[in-house]
């Protein structure tokens, strides 16, 4: 299309010290779907970010 568009971006963060293991093996649209994050809102991106990267404090009970 050579524009952005609405369509999904297989996304993959690479945190070995929060690990959360899937059955995915490689790295494309259709199998980032089924691996640990699954689908979510490109809004959330930040917040999955920094959660990876151990940023986000801990708070609540």
């Amino acid at each position: 299309m050579k524009q952005h568009s609405f369509h999904e971006v297989p996304t993959l963060f690479w945190a070995p010290a929060i690990v959360r293991p899937d059955e995915v093996t490689a790295f494309g649209e259709r199998t980032c779907v089924r691996g640990g994050l699954g689908f979510f809102p490109a809004t959330d991106i930040m917040m999955y970010a920094l959660a990876h990267a151990g940023r986000l404090g801990r708070y609540g009970a």
